[in-house]
C-alpha cells in the first residue's frame, strides 16, 4: 500500500509541476478542450458574403443667347445674334457581388485582460500554378467557441480577412500597363 500512495504521491507532484510550468490549472482529460492559451489552435469557418450597388447619374445644361440690333439711316436695321448651349448627360452603375467559403486554422497570440483571444492565421494553396493566400488576423471572444473549437467569422471582432491569389489568371484580371497610365490621365 505505501508504494502505490508513492506513485499518486509522484504522479500528483508531476502533474502540478506542468501546471506551473505552463502557469495555468490542469485540464481535465474528458472535457472538451476549446482554445484558451497562447499556442492554441482553434478553426474558423469563413463565410462571408459581400454585395454592393453604386448608381450615379449627372445631368447637366446650360443656354446662353444673346441679340443686338442695329439701325442706320442709310442701310436699315442690321441685327446680330449669338447663341451658346452646353448640354451633358453622364452616369454609371457598379454592381458587384461575392462569396467567399473556406476553413482556417488559427493560432492564439494573446490574451488580453479580458480573456479575449487574439488569433491570426494564414494558409496558402498552389493549385495548377495558381497560388492563393488566405490570411485572417482578428479578436475572438472565448464564450463565442463552439464544443467543436470552431468560430463563425462574423463573430471575429476587428477581423480582417484577405485572400489574394497569383498567377496566371490573377495576371489576366489586372489591367494592362496602358490602360493603368490612360486610367491615370483620367483619359479611361
Amino acid at each position: 500500500m505505501r508504494a502505490f500512495e508513492k506513485i499518486v504521491t509522484i504522479f500528483g507532484l508531476l502533474l502540478m509541476s506542468f501546471a506551473r510550468a505552463a502557469d495555468v490549472a490542469p485540464r481535465s482529460f474528458v472535457a472538451d478542450r476549446t482554445a484558451k492559451l497562447p499556442g492554441d489552435t482553434l478553426t474558423v469557418v469563413i463565410s462571408e458574403l459581400a454585395s454592393t450597388t453604386t448608381t450615379a447619374t449627372t445631368k447637366l445644361a446650360k443656354k446662353d443667347k444673346a441679340g443686338a440690333v442695329l439701325e442706320s439711316p442709310e442701310t436699315g436695321s442690321r441685327g446680330w445674334s449669338a447663341g451658346l448651349q452646353s448640354d451633358f448627360n453622364g452616369g454609371g452603375q457598379i454592381e458587384r457581388g461575392g462569396r467567399f467559403i473556406a476553413k482556417l486554422a488559427v493560432t492564439v497570440n494573446e490574451v488580453d485582460t479580458q480573456g479575449n483571444l487574439h488569433v491570426q492565421g494564414e494558409q496558402e494553396i498552389i493549385v495548377n500554378r495558381e497560388k492563393q493566400h488566405l490570411r485572417l488576423t482578428g479578436i475572438v471572444r472565448q464564450e463565442d467557441l463552439s464544443a467543436e473549437n470552431t468560430i463563425e467569422s462574423w463573430r471575429i471582432r476587428n477581423a480582417h480577412i484577405e485572400f489574394v491569389g497569383t498567377g496566371d489568371l490573377a495576371k489576366k484580371q489586372t489591367p494592362g500597363m496602358i490602360t493603368r497610365i490612360l486610367s491615370w490621365f483620367g483619359i479611361v
